[in-house]
């Protein structure tokens, strides 16, 4: 019982020094008994002007979070009634064979395509924005765009 009293007066003797402590600063704090501090614009005059830059930026670069479009996207081909071709050359070079991932066991394959820039998974038969993907292969693909056949053959780094 005696540890018990001798905790209790230790804790409120360090509750009253506590609360003194608070209560010294708070009217320290808001006495009008400041100290006048000096303005430091006096010892500031004796250091040297600032000096001029000696570059200038050149800001005519392209930005470097958006992909350049003119290589990714073919230039429209618009044709008169004069001009009029039966067939139409289209160019699948927006498309790129980056790799493929084998499975023996189940013998399946599944290609890694980069199509305008963002790569897909995509396994035979799987049709992904107009493309339809026929045959994979080691180290070319068939597919079909636009109703024609295409090989695509892989990228060699």
């Amino acid at each position: 019982m005696f540890g018990n009293r001798n905790i209790k007066v230790i804790l409120i003797l360090s509750l009253l020094a506590i609360w003194s402590l608070v209560a010294y600063r708070v009217i320290n704090g808001t006495s009008s008994n400041k100290m006048k501090i000096k303005p430091i614009i006096n010892q500031i005059k004796n250091e040297s002007p600032l000096k001029e830059d000696t570059f200038s930026l050149l800001i005519n670069y392209p930005d470097p979070f958006i992909p350049d479009t003119s290589q990714l996207y073919d230039e429209p081909k618009y044709t008169t009634k004069t001009e009029r071709s039966d067939t139409l050359k289209i160019s699948i070079n927006f498309i790129q064979f980056v790799g493929i991932i084998r499975n023996p066991t189940k013998k399946i394959n599944l290609a890694i395509v980069s199509i305008y820039g963002k790569e897909y998974l995509v396994k035979e038969g799987k049709k992904l924005e107009g493309i339809t993907f026929n045959k994979i292969e080691k180290n070319k693909i068939n597919l079909v765009y636009k109703s024609q056949t295409f090989n695509l053959f892989k990228i060699s780094k």
